[in-house]
């Protein structure tokens, strides 16, 4: 599923993987399948979040849910609110 806005508000348009919205949050999902999972994703989402035109009051969490090796420096940065292996959400186990 994607989410593409483009206006002027979004700064020329972000795309956002998946974006859940409730009353007061919502919940910016970036996913990721590539062999390494690098620092730069936390910039390339912390840029999206910033273009999202958001109403006062709404709060943002985001989430990763990736395949692949996990560079160190992502949960290092603390900026994810979750950051989920592709295999738990589906409830695969890994060592199969």
């Amino acid at each position: 599923m994607r989410f593409w806005r483009v206006s002027p508000t979004c700064g020329g348009g972000c795309q956002i993987d998946l974006l859940l919205q409730t009353s007061n949050t919502a919940y910016v999902v970036e996913v990721k399948r590539r062999r390494e999972i690098r620092g730069d994703v936390v910039d390339d989402v912390r840029e999206k979040v910033a273009r999202l035109p958001l109403r006062r009051g709404v709060s943002v969490r985001t989430v990763l849910v990736y395949a692949g090796e996990l560079a160190q420096v992502v949960p290092d940065s603390d900026f994810f609110d979750f950051i989920i292996p592709a295999q738990r959400l589906f409830g695969v186990d890994s060592g199969t």
